[in-house]
């Protein structure tokens, strides 16, 4: 089987779509279920892996007739919708990724220029696809249906050496966000009203936040007033992007991973802080409410300020159960998502889908 990733992410591996789609694409080609090829439309480098294809945009005409099925990554790329109308054209089947991007919070983003692009190419893009690729069924039951065929199947994330481990008793409580600074899906408006409404308490118990997150765009600058203007200064401190060792360490260092999402297909820093042994907190804007109940390995909340608020709090009062949520939490990531087992069950169920 061969397939061909078309994706057009940008190249910084802050946003979590550009590490979902490549991890896809570099492990699928490292399992041996298929012969991978990727495509990016930019023609921007990216980090792929010895076992991928690499196929220039150029040469997309070219290669069409030897894939089997052909992935999208994401959907509001023009480019997209002339691929996907040539390869309706040659009865080439292909997949959407949607990365979220079909909830109904993402959208109501931008909804006027969003509606037009809609009306004009991407419901034929949508509906034209053998099938909507979900990461989660939540992100499944919170899209829009433009194609009634879809499978789901998860992110994947590496499980690392180290582990979190915590001492007998806690005084102090040190919550992280690690992942893009966007105030409306992540939450980030929330969270620091939330911190706004419960400082004294913060202060009092020695609780504090840290946000993790590259220093660019106007949420950036709106998030630093938010915090100004919440006088929280002391309590929430906002620090640049941080990678691989060092986003090990600074999870390592913290006690609780808090993201209170409005909208997402599945984030990656989740995943992440969970493989580590972090407990989390989240929202089912997260689409991880569900698993984190059922699994008790974090505490759930709405993305409210005053939610979020009471949450922080029962963190606290509960902070003798964060060594067994974090135990709990390392197992999940162990048992499901994986990537060597998420990127096979990805192949297979899109060898069902053609089957079918």
């Amino acid at each position: 089987m061969v397939i061909l990733h078309i994706c057009a992410v940008e190249n910084k591996m802050s946003n979590g779509a550009t590490v979902a789609a490549l991890n896809h694409i570099n492990e699928e080609a490292k399992s041996d279920g298929a012969h991978i090829m990727a495509c990016h439309v930019k023609d921007e480098p990216l980090p792929w892996e010895d076992a991928v294809e690499v196929v220039a945009y150029a040469d997309l005409g070219n290669v069409f007739t030897k894939v089997d099925l052909v992935v999208f990554h994401e959907i509001y790329y023009s480019a997209f919708f002339q691929l996907a109308k040539n390869l309706r054209k040659e009865k080439i089947p292909y997949v959407v990724v949607a990365h979220g991007g079909l909830t109904a919070g993402a959208q109501s983003q931008r909804r006027v220029p969003k509606m037009m692009v809609n009306m004009g190419w991407a419901k034929q893009f949508i509906r034209g696809a053998r099938a909507i690729h979900f990461l989660s069924q939540r992100e499944y039951e919170t899209s829009v249906s433009w194609n009634p065929h879809y499978l789901i199947s998860p992110n994947g994330v590496h499980l690392p050496r180290e582990t979190k481990h915590y001492e007998k008793e806690i005084k102090h409580l040190h919550l992280i966000y690690i992942g893009r600074i966007n105030l409306f899906y992540k939450g980030l408006d929330v969270l620091c009203q939330a911190c706004g409404l419960i400082a004294d308490e913060m202060r009092k118990q020695h609780i504090d936040l840290c946000i993790y997150g590259p220093r660019e765009g106007a949420d950036y600058d709106s998030l630093q007033r938010l915090i100004t203007d919440n006088q929280i200064e002391d309590i929430v401190g906002v620090q640049d992007g941080v990678f691989d060792q060092q986003k090990i360490q600074a999870m390592l260092a913290a006690d609780a991973f808090i993201q209170p999402s409005r909208s997402e297909g599945q984030p990656m820093g989740i995943l992440d802080a969970m493989a580590i042994g972090l407990p989390v907190v989240v929202t089912p804007g997260t689409t991880f409410d569900e698993l984190v109940n059922e699994r008790q390995c974090g505490w759930v909340t709405k993305s409210e300020p005053e939610a979020i608020a009471k949450t922080i709090l029962q963190i606290y009062e509960e902070r003798s159960d964060l060594a067994d949520k974090s135990i709990r939490a390392r197992t999940c990531v162990s048992d499901l998502f994986q990537w060597e087992n998420v990127a096979k069950q990805t192949i297979e169920k899109y060898k069902d889908l053609l089957e079918k």
